[in-house]
């Protein structure tokens, strides 16, 4: 005679789940790394674009602008070799006989309130070039160890940023472009009104009375302040 178990029939089997080997888990693992390198790489990409900053175009600008109107150059000597080479351009003007042109272009290679005033194009370059990037964004890391096999880490990676941010992000770039032409417009508002304060002290020195008007020299000393 052959018994039944009540409880055979009416609770079933629990299903083992199959035991993967823990290389599969492990290449699971690094395939899921991928993704991660590419947010690592992001904020490294925009540090580099952010280490390149170069006001030469702006100062440019500003040059064409001078010299369309006076017909002199300005110069923004940035090394110590270009600034020998500006002194040897002064003194070579300076051996020259002294005309309202070369007391002007003195002026502008010699003045060094001029030089600081270039260097605010630079500033406002860097702040357009700042207000182009988004914010530093966060990212986090977690590594668990089981103690039990599958011995493979439990890796777990985050990425966050302000998305409030990154919508204000076109208007922060374009306030700061309007700051650059606000600066390069008061560098050549600047400069052309240093040309107007030589041009004018060479006159007054030229026809004062008891002057001699064939070498006016206090135009040259007045223009390389």
């Amino acid at each position: 005679m052959t018994t039944h178990n009540p409880r055979s029939t009416l609770l079933p089997r629990r299903p083992v789940p199959p035991k993967l080997p823990p290389s599969e888990g492990g290449n699971q693992t690094k395939a899921g790394y991928a993704p991660c390198l590419v947010l690592l790489a992001l904020p490294l990409c925009l540090l580099v674009a952010g280490c390149k900053t170069n006001p030469a175009a702006d100062f440019q600008t500003v040059q064409k602008n001078v010299s369309g109107r006076t017909g002199s150059t300005p110069e923004w000597p940035r090394s110590a070799a270009e600034s020998e080479k500006l002194d040897a351009r002064i003194t070579q003007l300076l051996a020259n006989e002294l005309t309202p042109d070369t007391a002007v272009q003195i002026s502008l290679l010699n003045n060094r309130s001029l030089r600081a005033t270039f260097e605010e194009i630079g500033i406002s370059r860097a702040d357009l070039l700042q207000a182009s990037l988004p914010r530093n964004p966060q990212f986090f890391a977690s590594f668990r160890f089981p103690d039990r096999p599958p011995s493979a880490a439990d890796t777990e990676f985050s990425f966050a940023g302000d998305i409030m941010d990154l919508l204000l992000l076109p208007l922060r770039k374009r306030v700061a472009g309007l700051q650059l032409e606000q600066t390069r417009a008061r560098v050549s508002h600047e400069i052309l009104q240093v040309v107007a304060e030589v041009k004018e002290a060479y006159y007054t020195v030229l026809y004062r009375p008891g002057t001699a008007a064939t070498h006016p020299t206090p135009a040259g000393d007045r223009g390389s302040e």
